[in-house]
């Protein structure tokens, strides 16, 4: 099991009752892009063990009593470059062994006595609030960490499972995808609260800064410094009411391009003592601010990108900050702060972010051509879901092309059905699979089965039909088409589906789009009976994409039409005399090629 510590507080802690052993072994595997951050502690009242990484080297400090000793990896081989690394340190009495993946260095502790005593417990990823020995300044671990063996104990096991007296936090159980992104990878804000920390960057004189984002959030931070210790210079840029707020201690500018659309926007913010400047999608504003007799910020603190942690938010809000709780809940691409890149690699501290864009605003991004039908209210579910809220049973725009979900009528977190488009050739086939309606809900969990998931075909297609392989059902046809007056009481099962006896038989129309209206019904078994929230029907439109097929010209020659003419004159030859037709070219584009026309008789 993966382990993955991404806050700087302490990460876990797993504490042991008193020990002393003349033994020590340990042994992990971690992969980090930091150069300098603490890996593990095992600390006692005045003995320790404590590994960490120095300038991408890894050290070992040990004091069993007699002073501290040191072991370093070997010089020239940089460990934080973000691969897997195996570390093992065996100790016996006296003789010391570390052995970072296939590189061994030995020495041999001073002193008499060779016992490591641990009253407080192990340490991993960092320290937190731990005081009782000062071993320095050290960096908390940013990365994952896997099979922590402590003299024989499973530590990440041991966390989280809560067994014995553990503290565990900021911690997730598996490696994250952000280790794995480089620097030109954008960053989606994904949970309540979410932010990123940004490495000290000097802003004495003031700064720079491009930063490309999408949000549908109509309040939200984009970034963010509490100023140092005195408390007077800050800045803050915040979406308030969908447009952009950048607030310094002694002045504030207010854009006009609203930006909570669902689209790419790109802020470029000059700050200095004396002036703002802010230029969103091209249009530029700027606006002077009192300087206070100072040529420089104090901006010592560390810059929150995309949110702000709660432990800040109350200082922020003082300041007039009136989004301070609120994440952007979208995409930031990686930003330029002063001609310099920084992205996921460079975060010093992370919380509810993840690598990629996965935000997708369906309820904004074609307002030509929207989810929802016109009476309807779109509403973002997740981070490329919606819902649509009408009074009618159907509230899905059956011209919506793309893919979506629906959910209970009446818990929008219970998800139903999972919609991808058909896609069909023209004139042509297409089996309708459980890949183009996924029933996603645990139907078996309320004693329904595959039969009794029914699919009632509430309208038929229009440019085609579908058509049920009955062939292993007794005294009927091949195939039941669904058309007509009786397509009301037409309906097919998910055991139909996941058996791909469900067709769409396109009828050769040049319309490329198509759609199949269906409400879906669960029937339980006798003993089973349905919570309210998911009787009745839940109605749905499938969609259906139809690739078009260039349809040969037809040549119509009429009968009893000949071309006659004297020899050596002209004549101009119309559409009366040859003439063809063909539903993909527009008459004015059709080519005719004469293949044979000399008079081989001459």
């Amino acid at each position: 099991m993966e382990l993955l510590l991404i806050l700087s507080v302490v990460v876990a802690g797993y504490a042991y009752e008193k020990e002393a052993k003349g033994v020590t072994d340990i042994s992990f595997r971690f992969r980090t892009h930091l150069a300098d951050a603490l890996l593990l502690l095992a600390a006692g009242k005045t003995d320790y063990c404590m590994i960490r990484l120095e300038g991408g080297r890894l050290k070992l400090h040990i004091n069993l009593g007699a002073g501290e000793s040191e072991l370093s990896s070997a010089k020239g081989i940089h460990l934080n470059d973000s691969q897997w690394h195996h570390v093992s340190i065996i100790r016996r009495e006296a003789n010391l062994t570390m052995k970072v993946d296939e590189s061994a260095v030995k020495k041999r502790l001073p002193g008499r006595f060779f016992e490591l005593n641990i009253h407080f417990g192990i340490f991993l990823g960092g320290q937190g609030d731990f005081s009782e020995l000062f071993l320095g300044h050290m960096e908390n671990f940013r990365g994952c960490m896997e099979d922590v063996y402590y003299n024989g104990v499973k530590i990440i096991e041991k966390a989280r499972s809560r067994s014995g007296s553990v503290h565990v936090e900021g911690v997730t159980w598996n490696c994250a995808p952000e280790f794995d992104a480089d620097l030109n990878s954008d960053i989606s804000f994904v949970d309540e609260g979410a932010y990123l920390i940004l490495p000290k960057i000097n802003s004495r004189a003031g700064g720079k800064w491009q930063i490309e984002f999408k949000t549908i959030a109509q309040n939200a931070i984009i970034l963010y410094n509490a100023g140092g210790g005195r408390g007077s210079d800050f800045l803050a840029v915040e979406i308030l009411e969908g447009v952009i707020r950048v607030k310094m201690a002694r002045g504030q500018i207010v854009h006009t391009v609203r930006v909570n659309d669902g689209q790419w926007h790109k802020m470029h913010l000059s700050f200095y003592p004396s002036m703002i400047e802010l230029t969103v999608d091209n249009i530029a504003m700027h606006t002077r601010i009192e300087s206070g007799g100072t040529r420089y910020l104090d901006l010592s603190d560390s810059f929150y990108l995309g949110g702000i942690d709660s432990e800040k938010q109350q200082r922020a809000f003082t300041k007039g900050i009136k989004a301070a709780d609120s994440s952007i809940m979208g995409c930031i691409k990686p930003i330029e702060v002063d001609e310099k890149i920084y992205g996921l690699p460079n975060a010093v501290v992370t919380y509810g972010v993840s690598p990629k864009c996965v935000w997708w605003y369906p309820c904004h991004l074609s307002p030509g051509n929207p989810p929802c039908v016109p009476q309807g209210v779109c509403e973002q579910h997740g981070v490329d879901h919606f819902t649509c809220k009408c009074d009618s049973d159907l509230c899905i725009n059956p011209d919506y092309a793309e893919k979506y979900k629906i959910f209970s009528k009446s818990s929008s977190e219970l998800e139903l059905v999972a919609l991808f488009p058909l896609t069909v050739q023209e004139g042509g086939v297409s089996v309708i699979t459980t890949q183009n309606i996924d029933v996603v809900l645990d139907h078996h969990k309320y004693g329904v089965r595959p039969s009794g998931v029914v699919l009632h075909v509430a309208q038929s297609p229009q440019h085609g039909r579908i058509a049920i392989d009955l062939s292993l059902q007794r005294n009927s046809q091949q195939y039941n088409f669904i058309e007509g007056e009786t397509k009301s009481k037409q309906f097919f099962t998910l055991l139909d589906l996941s058996r791909d006896k469900v067709r769409y038989v396109h009828d050769g129309s040049e319309n490329h789009q198509d759609a199949i209206v269906l409400d879906m019904e669960l029937i339980p078994e006798t003993k089973f009976t349905l919570p309210s929230y998911l009787q009745g029907r839940n109605t749905f439109v499938l969609h259906v994409n139809v690739t078009p097929v260039n349809d040969p010209p037809v040549l119509n020659l009429l009968p009893g039409k000949v071309l006659r003419l004297t020899q050596g004159t002209r004549k101009v030859i119309t559409s009366d005399i040859l003439k063809a037709e063909d539903p993909d070219t527009a008459p004015e584009d059709l080519l005719y090629t004469v293949l044979h026309g000399k008079n081989e008789a001459n």
